[in-house]
């Protein structure tokens, strides 16, 4: 069973924010960090900093228009292990991480699901670098995105996703061991 705290956004919030430079030693552990309802927001905020998530289930179910279980952005360089990012029924975009504007993060060993979004991802790299290990992603519209993203996936599974496993614009990123397959 999952013990540890839950903390749900309000209205225009995500569940929490990171930011003013945090490091590393700012970490979060085994919770469950929940956006409901909201318009563009999604669970946690990343801006300008760099966390250790641990254990932690992203739930950006039922947001608006945009639900990002992750929004992390402006050179920030967090490290999830073990993570859990759930979103669904967006009904613009969806995606579990959404790395931006410089970010560079490190993802070990999680999950990410997606359900119903019209545009949704697994992951969603824009301009930035992402570290993918031995991680699922399923159920998206799109399990990869990676626009302007050089981000490695390395030991991944990238299954069942609705429309495209893996979708490239103007980039390279490296592939490793990786199952792309069943993706309608």
């Amino acid at each position: 069973s999952y013990t540890g705290s839950i903390i749900v956004g309000t209205s225009g919030t995500p569940a929490f924010i990171i930011n003013d430079g945090e490091t590393s030693d700012t970490i979060l552990r085994n919770l469950i960090l929940r956006g409901v309802n909201l318009a563009d927001i999604g669970s946690l905020e990343i801006d300008g900093s760099s966390p250790t998530l641990d254990t932690v289930v992203f739930d950006a179910y039922c947001c608006a228009s945009v639900d990002y279980g992750v929004d992390c952005r402006n050179d920030s360089s967090p490290a999830f292990s073990s993570c859990v990012f759930y979103t669904g029924y967006g009904t613009v975009y969806d995606a579990g991480l959404h790395c931006h504007t410089g970010a560079s993060a490190t993802v070990d060993d999680c999950e990410f699901w997606t359900e119903e979004g019209t545009y949704s991802k697994g992951i969603l790299n824009t301009n930035c670098s992402t570290t993918v290990r031995n991680t699922d992603i399923s159920g998206s519209n799109t399990g990869a995105f990676n626009r302007g993203s050089d981000s490695s996936y390395l030991n991944c599974e990238i299954t069942d996703n609705q429309v495209h496993g893996v979708w490239n614009e103007n980039c390279d990123p490296v592939f490793i061991n990786c199952n792309v397959s069943n993706n309608d």
